[in-house]
């Protein structure tokens, strides 16, 4: 067995204490340059009914500057967390949520998430577009703000 040196965990505890924050400090909040859309119509966290949301994921994503100017998606993320009622060990109902994680180039949603979302998706679910790089105009890439939606 490995004797650690009184130093040694000194050392590790003086490094763990710094970077722990202190009292009730906070995560600076992110300002975001740009907004990503579903569809050019649904930003930030929305709910939206189960027919019309399997509607929008067939538009491409699409982002929007202060002024409203609108800028090409390069890439991003989706993170589709959807619930689901299922049985423990003793029969009682629980609600469980399996996340289902992808990375995509360029604006379009691919058929099979547009394909598993119309077939699967169901109230209660939520679907986060994240990791939204746009290009913008001085040819530079550049992230946005995610979204949140609910569907109902």
């Amino acid at each position: 067995m490995k004797k650690w040196s009184m130093a040694s965990v000194l050392g590790i505890l003086f490094l763990l204490s710094a970077f722990a924050p202190v009292g009730n400090e906070q995560r600076p909040k992110v300002k975001y340059p740009y907004k990503g859309y579903l569809a050019c119509s649904l930003s930030d966290s929305q709910q939206v009914d189960k027919l019309v949301f399997d509607e929008l994921v067939l538009k491409p994503l699409c982002a929007k500057d202060s002024a409203g100017n609108q800028l090409k998606v390069e890439s991003f993320n989706i993170t589709w967390a959807e619930r689901g009622l299922y049985q423990d060990s003793t029969g009682l109902p629980i609600i469980y949520t399996d996340y289902t994680v992808g990375s995509f180039n360029g604006d379009a949603i691919p058929t099979d998430w547009t394909e598993s979302f119309r077939d699967r998706s169901y109230k209660g679910d939520t679907v986060y577009f994240d990791r939204i790089m746009v290009k913008t105009p001085d040819n530079k890439t550049q992230l946005c703000k995610p979204l949140k939606i609910v569907i109902r």
